[in-house]
């Protein structure tokens, strides 16, 4: 588990236990405890996206206690449902980066960025970014120095014609299984990820860090760097940077990809996706 995820578990579970009954009487997995909870957090004002998290935590809980989930009890789903009528989720209105975007803000780079080797730095990493249709950390570090994070040299095969990635941990693979995947060359585009990684490597400084992605003073490019030049990138454009963040390159890959007319499968298979939330990142509305 996510070290994120374990900590909102763990506070989820506290607020869970404050609001059932003081006396400690009943089964603390029952679905009336739920319910109950639920109705303290509707007039407590919470959202209804937070109690899906919490109600997460508890059948996480319930498990791990050899308990029935309760939160899967047909009147605690009813109550959910019913939340949601009352107050729609809010759209999550990120918009794609596809590969026409890619290629505007690869050629607007020039202006931004303050030297050769940071466009070229650049280039590569959202590249990287939408053709492998990355987690932001699953690329770059999250900070400075600490954790190193991100792609290392080490985990990159270059050939002629294509790139093989290591993934050694991500969100959904917390027990570090790893994963390879493949990025092909695309032969004419200014964004090819096997010709920016080869341009890249040849001027790539000698350092100390395990970083794939490093600045000219040897420094890991980081998730704020990655997401602070994008959207200046993005307002150099014309757009509103508002409307996009690191993940605008992975909603844009699943977007793509669908849009290509892939089967499902393959469009799972592009962003590794187990379930069918990826149908959350297929937005041709907000191309």
């Amino acid at each position: 588990m996510a070290h994120s995820t374990r900590k909102g578990y763990e506070g989820a579970w506290r607020d869970y236990k404050a609001s059932i009954s003081p006396d400690g009487s009943g089964e603390i997995f029952s679905y009336q405890n739920v319910l109950h909870f639920i109705a303290a957090q509707w007039g407590a004002g919470k959202s209804l996206a937070l109690v899906q998290r919490q109600m997460s935590a508890v059948a996480f809980y319930a498990g791990m206690a050899g308990a029935q989930d309760p939160t899967k009890h047909f009147t605690v789903r009813k109550a959910l449902r019913g939340w949601r009528r009352m107050h729609p989720h809010k759209e999550d209105t990120r918009r794609p980066i596809d590969a026409v975007r890619l290629a505007g803000i690869s050629g607007i780079l020039p202006e931004i960025c303050s030297s050769a080797f940071e466009v070229g730095l650049f280039r590569l990493a959202y590249s990287l970014a939408f053709f492998g249709a990355l987690r932001v950390l699953e690329l770059v570090a999250a900070r400075p120095s600490g954790v190193v994070g991100g792609l290392r040299l080490s985990d990159i095969i270059v050939g002629t014609d294509a790139i093989r990635i290591h993934l050694r941990r991500s969100k959904t693979d917390q027990g570090g299984r790893g994963a390879w995947i493949q990025l092909a060359a695309a032969p004419g585009s200014s964004c090819c990820p096997v010709a920016l990684m080869g341009a890249y490597l040849g001027i790539r400084p000698s350092t100390g860090h395990p970083n794939l992605l490093v600045h000219g003073d040897g420094g890991p490019l980081t998730s704020s760097q990655f997401t602070s030049i994008c959207r200046r990138a993005i307002a150099q454009l014309g757009d509103d940077p508002a409307h996009f963040s690191s993940h605008s390159f992975r909603i844009g890959a699943a977007t793509t990809a669908a849009g290509l007319g892939f089967s499902e499968a393959v469009v799972k298979g592009v962003g590794r996706w187990k379930s069918d939330c990826f149908q959350l990142y297929v937005r041709p509305h907000l191309l």
